[in-house]
């Protein structure tokens, strides 16, 4: 212990055993507890100060270590009601859908060429054999060297169809290649289709085959519905048929007496 301090133990006793000394020693007790009290509030004080000077250096450290490198700054255009149209530098030109969105670094071009869409919209992409263009487009990847095509993305529909040119594309680890006038779709809770546009030209050959299956290849091929009168499917087809889906749909209904109407999009009736 310094010299010239004096234990709080002794002089406790000293005060216990001599009543004479009391109140000198009451008042030595209180100031040696009152200037250790004073140290600890001086020693808390400097701490305090000292992480004041260290937080900002801390804070701005972690700012440093934080901050993203090289971020691309990007643009997005979104249509609302409206139909617009995107010229990129390319050459290139996107019709936007109402409602949709498509997203653009300024980087675009000089080594890649990739863009992000979401909705409705028509692609006329300039050739670049040695950029491809890339599209993201959210539960799948779509790759172009030259072409047009539509592309769909929504919630509840995706699709490509190809008008001209090649693509290329990729979900899930599966990849497709589309000639012009194919398309290729996916929906939730189903299987990837790769199938042929309504205006793809092609021959079919069918050798005494029910109509019932004749149909059933057609709808297959072209992912349409065809309605027919039930009393019909055990007739019997044969021949070779060449055309688009509406030119083959006349042929094989021409025999058997019946006209095919268009529903919508993806419907026919016959009858």
């Amino acid at each position: 212990m310094a010299k010239g301090k004096k234990d709080p133990k002794e002089i406790w006793d000293a005060i216990s055993e001599d009543p004479s000394v009391k109140q000198e020693t009451s008042q030595s007790l209180w100031e040696n507890i009152d200037q250790r009290i004073q140290k600890k509030e001086r020693a808390k004080r400097k701490k305090r100060k000292s992480m004041l000077l260290i937080l900002p250096v801390l804070l701005l450290g972690a700012w440093f270590i934080f901050q993203p490198k090289n971020v691309e700054e990007q643009y997005t255009f979104v249509t609302m009601n409206n139909r617009d149209t995107v010229y990129l530098k390319d050459g290139s030109h996107i019709i936007m859908e109402p409602f949709s969105e498509l997203t653009i670094s300024t980087e675009f071009g000089s080594s890649i060429r990739k863009v992000a869409f979401r909705g409705k919209g028509y692609f006329d992409i300039a050739k670049d054999k040695n950029k491809p263009f890339q599209i993201d487009a959210m539960d799948f990847d779509v790759e172009v060297l030259g072409t047009k095509f539509d592309l769909i993305q929504t919630d509840t529909d995706h699709r490509v169809q190809l008008f001209e040119g090649k693509v290329k594309i990729n979900k899930d680890g599966n990849t497709t290649y589309l000639m012009p006038e194919e398309a290729w779709c996916f929906k939730a809770g189903s299987t990837q289709k790769h199938y042929m546009l309504p205006s793809a030209k092609r021959t079919f050959k069918f050798d005494h085959t029910e109509l019932a299956i004749v149909l059933q290849q057609l709808e297959e091929s072209y992912q349409m519905k065809i309605a027919y009168p039930d009393s019909l499917k055990d007739k019997v087809v044969s021949g070779a048929f060449s055309g688009n889906f509406e030119d083959i749909l006349q042929i094989i209904s021409f025999p058997l007496d019946l006209k095919p109407t268009r529903i919508n999009e993806q419907q026919y009736r016959l009858k």
